[in-house]
């Protein structure tokens, strides 16, 4: 092997042609471009449907990046999978017992999950003023 075949080697490993250092158009730099803009993949955020319930799953998360969130299992799925079809998927395969309770049975749930949220919200919390009163008396004993 010589040293123009390295050259050339190097040249397909890179994409360059010699005919494109010199300016010489072959087409072929048109049909690249829009190759790539076909593998791009093109960012869809799907939006929260309500009849998605009827599969156990409710929205969580903010309105430009909304996720499905399975009120049973608590499994977060991302927003690619808010689809009818993976959600009955995940209710099926993941929650065989279930696939046939009505709309009630999955609201109860969300309204239960929901209810968890706000106890350790609440329970968590910290008082400010019991905080900075903590803080002030442990610095007045590290001083002393």
């Amino acid at each position: 092997m010589n040293v123009g075949d390295k050259q050339t080697s190097l040249e397909r490993f890179f994409g360059k042609s010699r005919e494109d250092e010199r300016g010489v158009d072959d087409g072929k730099s048109a049909t690249t471009e829009a190759e790539t803009a076909k593998k791009k993949k093109v960012s869809l955020n799907r939006t929260y449907d309500k009849q998605y319930l009827k599969y156990g799953f409710f929205v969580t998360g903010d309105s430009h990046t909304p996720s499905p969130l399975c009120v049973i299992c608590r499994v977060k799925m991302s927003n690619e999978a808010m689809k009818p079809l993976k959600l009955l998927h995940h209710l099926e395969t993941k929650h065989p017992a279930l696939k046939d309770k009505p709309l009630e049975f999955f609201e109860q749930k969300k309204g239960e999950l929901q209810r968890q949220k706000q106890v350790l919200r609440a329970t968590t919390s910290t008082n400010s003023a019991a905080l900075r009163a903590t803080h002030l008396v442990a610095n007045r004993i590290t001083k002393a």
